[in-house]
């Protein structure tokens, strides 16, 4: 789904990976490939590795002939040199498939050649996939082999895919063996990957330095690199000489630790994580240290899924625990709980008194594990107790709903490992629906994986139209992506952004306006144009790590999303035409919130709902802006004796119905038609470009001409092409 643009060499122990930029056309590099290929199973050693490296080196020319040979030829080891020309021709996740194969259901050899490329390909290297489920299909392997080889490579690829300590336990363990060789490898690998702190594979690695050998040669290689890291590290936490001195911080620790009034309760450990905070906070807004926790959450975050309950919670006025609403495909919801309980105890501790954080750590846990909780409800007269399951959460990053008129809306939260793939699902749904036009929207969506918005774009442009390119230190050019696929989406595009629409949400948005594929709508994005590489510190097992910024993003027109100062008005992706929501007085929205933590619409929904689901399911869909949608609306708005006007407390009570609604059905509202300004103006612009007439959709009559006058949203669009 996407090409790249550069030349990169590893030499890393016994594989050696090279790519160099493509210089053949396509037919000639289909040739070459049937050439290379001929003869590569009979090939040992340096012979076969000097032609896996002539075949990554055709570039992205052969990549279709190389992907046939892969598809086509059973040989592992034409499969394994076609996963490396894949792998460094762009094409990470297919690499990464094609070796996971061999691992697990090659023989001999070729497991053995499979693992230790997977090793030194991942190195350094992301989005290749998703790391957890590859390390779990990894430790299987390890855990069904007695090859000790293979546990090794193996080992090695899951710790750089993961950090897993599990990976290093397994080398340690090998230490303890009668077979020479295994004792070795493991020592090596160790080495390998930073670990020195174990005297068993010390006095391995000692005993094979000075040997003239080329394993020799690599053991010497890395103890040499040991003493100098060892030795920048003395000199770095030591004499006043060096370029860091770090004495006024080691002073800091001492006075906290003997003169502070509460210095037993700052422990070295908690200021040195403070202070690492302070670095990566000092350095620029998207630099930050991320403790394990932390690292972990940002995962959840990206990957979309986490061992939980299955609910959204906030904590309330009063500090209790309370279930915004349940993902309804969770285990939350599937026992009972409903939006809006109050979750009064976690495991028999009371979550009044508690941070979010805490309380949402003991929620969550591996799936299959289970948590004991108490919930307390509005109309029980006392709480209930619910032992549930915690499962896999997955949270759909990408969802879609063919709206009257034939409109498509796709609803992007965040670009997840899977998000591309389950957009193109939606697509040909939404297609094979009908739908003229589309609206995508990715408002309040943070980002995610760059190649997951560079896929969706792909979706929508011919190939080689170039969606972003990333620049380093001095300007210079690090990597130009392009699209790949030429079946492309012929519908016309609006594209809704906000202040929240960040990072690869600009990227798409900025990309599809640049080449004049989308009417972007909506207010002026977040402004992140800045890459950032999650650095795996050694110094802590990789269990923290520096998330570093490195590089920033150009658009295809060249100009650079990012907004270097907060405040300022340059960065971001300006939408083509400017629409923002409607805005309410402070004061009303302090009435409001009183009137619902009061429990005024809950009261009401347990008096009215039950008897009303029909007619209030309705005023969900749309009240008509009329109080008389909800029975006994009147004698409601007079016992609530507020200065508030009665459109204030429907629109109140109407955001209240939705959500029971919502519970009742099982299924959340993806759009509200009614009061959703920025998505009135997309749907008016969408069916203008797909000349549609919108006075003949009755739910849009109501808006039709909402913005035919001058005033918000006025500005016009560059046209889509046609």
């Amino acid at each position: 789904m996407r090409s790249f643009r550069f030349a990169a060499a590893l030499a890393l122990c016994s594989v050696v990976t090279l790519l160099a930029p493509a210089r053949f056309c396509a037919a000639d590099a289909a040739g070459d490939v049937a050439r290379i290929l001929s003869d590569l199973s009979g090939k040992q050693g340096d012979a076969y590795w000097d032609s896996v490296r002539a075949l990554t080196a055709l570039g992205k020319d052969a990549v279709p002939a190389v992907e046939e040979a892969a598809r086509t030829r059973p040989e592992a080891a034409v499969k394994i040199a076609c996963a490396n020309a894949l792998f460094l021709n762009g094409r990470r996740t297919d690499g990464v498939s094609l070796l996971m194969d061999q691992i697990e259901e090659g023989v001999g050899a070729d497991r053995q050649r499979a693992a230790d490329l997977l090793s030194t390909l991942v190195e350094g290297r992301s989005e290749y996939g998703n790391p957890d489920e590859l390390g779990e299909r990894l430790q299987k392997v390890m855990d069904d082999t007695t090859d000790a080889a293979l546990m090794i490579s193996c080992s090695k690829a899951l710790f750089r895919m993961t950090g897993d300590t599990r990976a290093v336990s397994e080398l340690k363990d090998l230490l303890e063996t009668s077979s020479d060789s295994a004792r070795i490898g493991s020592a090596i690998a160790l080495a390998e990957l930073d670990n020195f702190d174990d005297p068993r594979a010390m006095a391995v690695l000692e005993s094979l330095k000075d040997a003239p050998t080329p394993r020799g040669m690599l053991v010497a290689s890395l103890l040499t690199k040991k003493r100098l890291s060892d030795k920048i590290a003395r000199g770095l936490l030591g004499a006043s000489k060096t370029k860091y001195d770090f004495k006024p911080l080691e002073e800091i620790f001492r006075l906290v630790e003997t003169r502070h009034v509460d210095g037993q309760k700052y422990p070295a450990e908690k200021l040195l994580e403070a202070a690492c905070k302070g670095v990566g906070s000092a350095l620029d807004p998207f630099s930050e240290y991320l403790t394990e926790a932390d690292k972990r959450k940002l995962l959840e975050s990206i990957q979309g899924k986490y061992g939980g309950i299955g609910a959204y919670v906030h904590l309330d006025e009063d500090k209790w625990l309370v279930i915004d609403r349940p993902i309804y495909s969770g285990p939350a919801y599937k026992a009972g709980l409903r939006s809006g309980d109050k979750v009064t105890q976690v495991e028999g501790e009371f979550t009044r008194g508690k941070t979010l954080d805490e309380l949402v750590g003991k929620l969550k846990g591996v799936p299959g594990t289970n948590v004991k909780i108490k919930v307390f409800r509005r109309g029980w007269k006392e709480e209930r107790a619910f032992e549930l399951t915690r499962a896999e959460v997955v949270i759909d990053t990408a969802r879609s709903e063919r709206l009257p008129g034939d409109v498509g809306y796709l609803q992007i939260t965040s670009f997840g490992g899977d998000t591309a793939e389950k957009a193109g699902e939606h697509l040909k749904a939404l297609q094979a629906a009908g739908v003229r036009a589309l609206i995508i929207d990715l408002r309040g969506n943070p980002g995610g994986f760059l190649n997951a918005a560079v896929d969706i774009v792909d979706l929508f442009l011919e190939s080689g139209k170039v969606v972003v390119s990333t620049k380093g230190r001095g300007g210079i050019l690090v990597e130009k992506l392009e699209t790949k696929d030429d079946d492309a989406v012929d519908l016309p595009i609006m594209c809704l952004v906000n202040r929240g629409s960040a990072s690869a949400s600009e990227i798409f948005s900025g990309a599809m306006q640049d080449h004049k594929r989308a009417i972007v709508i909506g207010e002026q994005s977040f402004g992140k144009g800045s890459v950032q590489h999650l650095v795996e510190l050694t110094s802590t097992d990789r269990k923290t790590c520096l998330r570093l910024t490195v590089q920033k993003y150009f658009l295809p027109s060249g100009r650079s999303i990012h907004r270097e100062e907060r405040d300022s008005e340059k960065g971001g992706v300006d939408p083509d035409i400017v629409v923002k929501p409607e805005q309410r007085d402070l004061w009303r929205d302090n009435e409001l919130t009183k009137i619902e933590d009061a429990g005024h619409t809950d009261k009401y929904l347990g008096e009215y709902f039950a008897a009303n689901k029909t007619k209030l399911a309705a005023a969900a869909e749309d009240d008509h802006l009329s109080p008389e949608a909800y029975p006994g609306f009147d004698a409601f708005y007079a016992g609530l004796k507020t200065r508030l006007e009665k459109d204030d407390v429907r629109m109140l009570l109407r955001a209240s119905v939705r959500r029971q609604v919502a519970d009742e059905r099982g299924r959340e509202y993806l759009v509200d038609l009614q009061q959703d300004v920025q998505l009135q103006r997309a749907i008016v612009e969408a069916m203008k470009s797909a000349s549609q007439d919108i006075a003949a959709v009755a739910e849009y009559r109501p808006f039709a001409h909402k913005f035919d006058a001058a005033g918000n949203g006025k500005d016009e669009a560059n046209p889509l092409p046609k």
